[in-house]
């Protein structure tokens, strides 16, 4: 045959064509079929690569854990189930950060609406009337921002202020103003209000001559001082020569039919313009309603101590799923009579009691920390009820409440948390959170009695600083040595880092007893930080208590 020949070409190129793929195959790696390990590499230099490896079989091998065949068919259901679970954690937390921005934005749609000026007719600024609210736990604040909207849409100019940012002697530039006031333990002001309380009954006689004021008054008559921090205003007003408008509206437990007495007031100082406050939604209670809830675990903390028994009690919903809340919330609760108690003829309306929050969302359940109150007659009626006489599985009436005094704050800036005995539970749920979101400048001071028998909270905390999710722990034991150590102590010790840390821009939150730990704590902040400086913490929001 030719070399030209058509036949002997076509044989010549299927010839290197075959060769040519034996060489690509030969570059291809090759896998062991039992291990799946890369046992041979043919490069175009014809030299064999081994690459028989414990990293070979470590990178065969994570495919097959990825998808869950690693285990078998367990494996790939376990692989399945946690995948079809992301779409639900991403849709409740995309739920709870709306909830949070929405509740923001009628917050800033208030305060917005109260910051746009009126005029009246010939263009000049109407007389303005000065609206101020000195709130714990934010159900002053909420009437304040109400009545000041109502105002407005009347046609009366409206400054609104917290008692925090303001000084007493601001008031001699106004002529009308109006205060809603809520009271703190026994009688005492709410923290915003500490200096201008003090500020106030420091003015001389006939200072404020010229000021009518108004006077809202919010308290518990279960209390011995019922709305006390409101008749000190009203007292502190009078000397100073300032002239009511009205007698003080005290206010019971959100008593509607007060509330609307204070609604009929703003009316009338409305004017004109009074009828449109005929539905000024102030009496409204927007908290959640109570719903029944099931005690479903109960457990003592502290056996054998010298103190009175702590236990943990677990509440889950009777119906319908567990709703979400923020760390530093309340829960509300009406407490039962047990048997003995409720023979009694015509027993008083049982006061609601209110509880720090334990526990967070993720955890599935409300966790509360409750000290069993020991008096002559027997047991306390809420606590002895919570921890003796109600039966695993009973019905429990209450409700979530915000606590906005006490709630945390925004942003990765460092937070102190002191705190004793059942305060563990407000600062807890604080703790996990702050620790969740990755933010690890956490200080804990913490007291109890002994540290035998009063650490239930150790094995936790011990975590977290082994872990690094908390910066600094200091514990006082009291009665762990002849003398006795609190918790602020602890904090006067370490004064230095004190004033670091606040010079640093940290947030000071305090939980637990009010005579004895908070007012000693108190006293410490004043000592080692100033007055001054200490109400300035206040007013910016850089001073958060939970106490009672």
């Amino acid at each position: 045959m030719e070399p030209g020949d058509p036949a002997r070409a076509f044989r010549r190129h299927a010839v290197g064509a075959l060769h040519l793929a034996r060489r690509r195959s030969a570059a291809r790696p090759r896998a062991q079929p039992h291990d799946g390990s890369v046992a041979r590499w043919q490069g175009h230099t014809g030299r064999a690569l081994r690459v028989q490896s414990q990293g070979g079989r470590f990178l065969a091998t994570i495919y097959p854990l990825h998808m869950g065949t690693y285990f078998g068919l367990p494996g790939r259901i376990a692989m399945m189930l946690a995948s079809l679970m992301l779409p639900v954690f991403a849709v409740t937390g995309w739920m709870l950060y709306l909830d949070r921005r929405r509740k923001k934005r009628v917050v800033r749609a208030e305060r917005a609406a109260l910051g746009a000026g009126l005029r009246s007719d010939d263009g000049a600024a109407p007389e303005r009337v000065l609206l101020a609210f000195a709130s714990q736990s934010g159900t002053a604040e909420g009437i304040a921002l109400r009545s000041a909207a109502a105002l407005q849409a009347a046609g009366v100019a409206v400054t609104l202020a917290s008692l925090a940012r303001l000084d007493a002697q601001q008031l001699r530039d106004h002529q009308r103003v109006l205060i809603v006031a809520s009271s703190f333990g026994e009688g005492g002001p709410p923290d915003m209000a500490r200096r201008f309380a003090q500020q106030l009954s420091q003015l001389g006689d006939a200072v404020l001559s010229h000021l009518h004021y108004g006077l809202l008054a919010l308290g518990d008559r279960h209390y011995l001082c019922f709305c006390g921090f409101g008749h000190t205003l009203d007292q502190s007003l009078v000397a100073a020569g300032a002239r009511a408008m009205f007698p003080m509206i005290e206010v019971d437990n959100g008593d509607a039919g007060a509330l609307a007495a204070w609604r009929h007031k703003l009316g009338v100082l409305a004017g004109a313009g009074g009828d449109r406050i005929a539905d000024l939604p102030v009496p409204e209670d927007d908290e959640a309603p109570f719903a029944n809830w099931t005690l479903s675990a109960r457990r003592l903390l502290n056996p054998d101590s010298i103190g009175t028994p702590l236990y943990d009690i677990e509440l889950t919903p009777a119906h319908g799923e567990l709703p979400s809340w923020q760390p530093g919330a309340l829960v509300e609760l009406l407490p039962r009579l047990h048997d003995a108690q409720s023979r009694a003829d015509k027993p008083a309306p049982l006061a609601p009691r209110r509880y720090s929050i334990a526990s967070m969302p993720r955890e599935g359940r409300v966790r509360l920390l409750v000290r069993q109150a020991r008096h002559a007659s027997g047991l306390g009626i809420a606590s002895g009820w919570l921890t003796a006489h109600a039966l695993q599985g009973a019905d429990i009436e209450l409700r979530l409440l915000r606590n906005p005094g006490f709630e945390l704050v925004e942003g990765d800036v460092p937070c102190i948390f002191i705190g004793n005995g059942s305060g563990y539970a407000g600062l807890r749920g604080h703790l996990g959170e702050r620790i969740a979101r990755g933010h690890r400048r956490n200080w804990l001071l913490f007291g109890e009695r002994q540290r035998a028998h009063d650490a239930f909270f150790m094995d936790e905390v011990a975590q977290w600083r082994t872990q690094g999710l908390i910066e600094r722990i200091d514990l006082a034991f009291s009665r762990d040595q002849p003398a006795r150590i609190y918790v602020q102590d602890r904090l006067r010790e370490a004064a230095e880092v004190l004033r670091h840390w606040i010079g640093d821009g940290a947030v000071l939150y305090v939980c637990g007893s009010l005579a004895g730990m908070a007012a000693g704590v108190d006293a410490v902040l004043e000592e080692v930080l100033g007055r001054a400086a200490l109400d300035d913490l206040i007013a910016e929001g850089r001073y958060r208590r939970d106490v009672y």
